[in-house]
């Protein structure tokens, strides 16, 4: 008997070069974002990823970061929805995953979390350890990848992402932090592979699908 799939929309993604910006700028940003918020409403979903600006940002102080990100939330919890912060590995101000943490933190705003990428910081060699100081309830979303040492560039390096278990990163190491922290909810394959791309996407699904039970074991 065939079992039905259930789909869900768990994430819109990505808003890019939202915050770090002059006030004009970031005006225009807000109504960009409200655009998106109803566009989800259609959808009917409620989370969308905000990873930070690697293109517009112009300004370097965490306290305008922080408000920006702060009124963006204040925007969402109107729509009733949640904005998830994703330290890029190349974003132009906040590139670790901790200085996207202390940012949420400062913004004190509900709706507002962060979303932590295992390439984005294992990547950069940061430390993961710390994600368990780091309130369970504040970690919105989880995107997973792994990737070979190929000693190139991040952004380059980033299109070369394999499945979890398959590159050089400690990605269970990973997962065992996040379970202290006490994060639950999805775990997203974030992978960037043009190999991927050409092969049959059964045979990626059920690679994909391993990969995360021999991850979270």
């Amino acid at each position: 008997m065939n079992r039905p799939i259930e789909l869900t929309l768990d994430l819109h993604q990505p808003f890019r070069d939202l915050e770090g910006v002059t006030e004009d700028l970031f005006v225009n940003n807000l109504a960009r974002l409200e655009a998106k918020f109803q566009l989800m409403q259609e959808l009917d979903m409620d989370l969308i990823l905000v990873p930070s600006n690697a293109g517009t940002a112009t300004i370097d102080d965490d306290e305008v970061v922080a408000d920006q990100l702060r009124r963006a939330a204040k925007l969402a919890s109107r729509y009733n929805m949640w904005i998830a912060y994703e330290a890029l590995a190349w974003g132009t101000f906040v590139n670790t995953y901790w200085h996207s943490w202390q940012l949420v933190h400062e913004a004190n705003h509900p709706n507002l979390g962060i979303c932590l990428d295992s390439f984005h910081f294992l990547s950069r060699r940061d430390d993961p350890s710390r994600i368990t100081d780091i309130a369970g309830d504040k970690i919105f979303f989880v995107q997973q990848a792994d990737a070979p040492d190929l000693g190139m560039d991040l952004l380059p390096w980033s299109h070369h992402r394999v499945f979890p278990g398959e590159g050089s990163f400690d990605t269970v190491g990973f997962m065992a932090h996040l379970t202290t922290a006490g994060y639950s909810g999805p775990l997203s394959l974030e992978i960037f592979n043009d190999v991927f791309r050409e092969t049959v996407p059964s045979i990626t699904a059920v690679d994909g699908l391993h990969s995360l039970h021999r991850d979270v074991r």
